[in-house]
């Protein structure tokens, strides 16, 4: 029952459903529910950290400003930990995971995550301002394919987007980043 399956998830992250639910999978769950059954999990949306490299002013989740003593300092699942996670969460449903934070690409082990979660089949996606991303992680990402990374470009011009982000050269970071990703 749900009552059950509840209590080895709650604290460990936020579940939801994907944004590209459909009426059937919708009716699925609803019957579920109804019939008392586990219901079907199909996405979990997941912070790999709570830290950004910015400090945007329109962010609703004011994270803490990321700095190499923060970083170190945060704990976190660790890789190992989190594939544990998706090897519980995938007999209820799951089908994907969403990464966005604070900003994902901070995470120092999200490599690992990111390959657990491809070699289950997972679908990943991802919520990044696109300024932290390494030839390594962009790699990684070519490898894996996931199915979205959504950024976010504030204004045409690059001091308007600066100041909205809080961060000189914000902008030629996005573009260059994005430009990693569809290359």
């Amino acid at each position: 029952t749900a009552e059950e399956a509840a209590p080895q998830y709650h604290g460990l992250c936020t579940i939801a459903c994907s944004s590209r639910i459909t009426n059937r999978v919708l009716r699925d769950i609803v019957e579920n529910i109804e019939s008392g059954a586990v219901p079907l999990l199909r996405s979990i949306y997941y912070n790999p950290t709570s830290l950004c490299n910015l400090a945007c002013r329109h962010c609703w989740l004011s994270p803490e400003r990321a700095t190499a003593k923060s970083l170190a300092e945060e704990r976190g699942l660790s890789a190992v930990e989190f594939a544990a996670v998706l090897d519980q969460a995938m007999p209820l449903g799951l089908t994907g995971v969403k990464y966005t934070g604070g900003e994902p690409f901070l995470k120092a082990d999200l490599g690992k995550m990111l390959e657990a979660a491809h070699q289950r089949g997972l679908d990943q996606w991802f919520e990044s301002n696109l300024t932290t991303l390494s030839e390594e992680m962009a790699q990684i990402l070519a490898g894996i394919q996931p199915s979205m990374i959504s950024t976010s470009l504030d204004h045409c011009q690059a001091e308007q987007h600066d100041r909205q982000r809080g961060r000189a050269g914000a902008f030629a970071l996005t573009l260059a980043n994005a430009r990693k990703v569809v290359d």
